[in-house]
């Protein structure tokens, strides 16, 4: 806009937006993986070495550790099936793993399982936890608590497997089933595997 940059960003957990405006200097910026449809036909950048000189740090990277649960980038994936307290446990994540396995995906999970210490921190979505806008979500016992909705909304397609049909995910949902995540997943899995593998 008239020689400035202006990036639009969600704050509050996406309840509002704010512009931010740099009208001068370099600009370094992030995007959400998944957040932005790669063009089909090739454009052109230009390529710009920058040595920024660095002083005073506070806090220094020793080392970066990548954490996943399998071989799919939770961040990334094309398919999440998130878990939430209905699980009722760490085994309880064992048949969204499989599916998730079934259809190449991650598996994720609410605050609420993460707090329950049914899995590792690191798949946690949400707003304390990842961002993540796949092609598919299934959330399997996940009442939809706005923590929770502020991480995963902005998926393309949304199913909830929840036995509450007051389930406040089923709001957001563009599919909804009403059952028992241990009866209903397994199903979903059998027949993927049927068209799929």
């Amino acid at each position: 806009e008239g020689g400035k940059v202006v990036f639009t960003r969600p704050i509050y957990a996406g309840k509002a937006f704010e512009k931010k405006t740099v009208t001068d200097g370099t600009v370094f910026a992030t995007v959400r993986p998944n957040n932005i449809a790669a063009e089909e036909t090739g454009g052109s950048a230009e390529k710009v070495d920058f040595n920024a000189e660095i002083k005073d740090l506070r806090t220094i990277v020793k080392d970066i550790v990548r954490k996943t649960a399998g071989g799919v980038d939770l961040s990334e994936a094309k398919v999440v099936i998130s878990g939430g307290r209905g699980v009722k446990s760490a085994e309880g994540f064992k048949p969204l793993q499989e599916l998730a396995d079934v259809l190449g995906g991650a598996v994720g999970a609410s605050r609420g399982a993460c707090d329950a210490e049914y899995c590792d921190y690191s798949l946690q979505i949400g707003q304390t936890g990842k961002v993540v806008t796949p092609d598919l979500y299934i959330a399997a016992g996940i009442s939809g608590a706005i923590q929770h909705l502020a991480g995963m909304s902005s998926s393309k397609v949304i199913v909830a497997i929840n036995k509450d049909p007051e389930a406040p995910i089923f709001q957001i949902a563009d599919y909804g089933i009403v059952g028992d995540l241990f009866e209903v997943v397994p199903l979903l899995t059998e027949e993927f595997k049927k068209v799929l593998v």
